[in-house]
């Protein structure tokens, strides 16, 4: 909380209805490595976002998205997922392109320079709904603004 507090959020305070992203990913980062300290700060950061997204679906609103999640299936949630994200950040805007059976790409207009930490969400929602060996990658496209990931699931162990 201490290291929270000189970046710039004081958690011994009530919060805010809004930070700014710059703080957001500061906050981020500095999460990510202290509660990871021995990963490489990719790996800290993706770790993050696995346990943000465990964390989110203990809450009410979470729960019901996953159960959501779980009744439509990997593709259609992918489809939806300017929604899902729009619960915490009403600035985020994806594109979805299917790409087949299993295979899919969204496009995320801004990642805040982390784009490990939306794979680390993709990732652990993905295993949550049974998007089996789930396969989460990120480019990005000098002629697009914004960041691709390519994800690729089976639907059987």
């Amino acid at each position: 909380m201490a290291k929270l507090k000189t970046t710039g959020l004081d958690l011994s305070r009530p919060l805010e209805p809004a930070y700014p992203a710059e703080l957001i990913a500061k906050c981020i980062e500095v999460a990510a490595q202290t509660l990871h300290p021995k990963l490489s700060p990719e790996k800290a950061i993706n770790a993050l976002g696995h346990a943000f997204f465990r964390g989110y679906t203990d809450t009410l609103l979470g729960k019901a998205m996953l159960a959501l999640m779980k009744v439509i299936g990997p593709m259609r949630t992918l489809e939806r997922m300017q929604r899902n994200f729009r619960t915490g950040n009403n600035s985020i805007e994806t594109r979805f392109r299917d790409l087949g059976p299993q295979h899919a790409e969204l496009w995320f207009n801004e990642v805040n320079g982390m784009p490990t930490y939306i794979e680390g969400i993709l990732e652990e929602g993905g295993d949550s709904i049974g998007a089996y060996h789930l396969v989460v990658t990120h480019r990005t496209d000098p002629s697009t603004p914004g960041t691709w990931f390519d994800v690729k699931w089976q639907t059987s162990r």
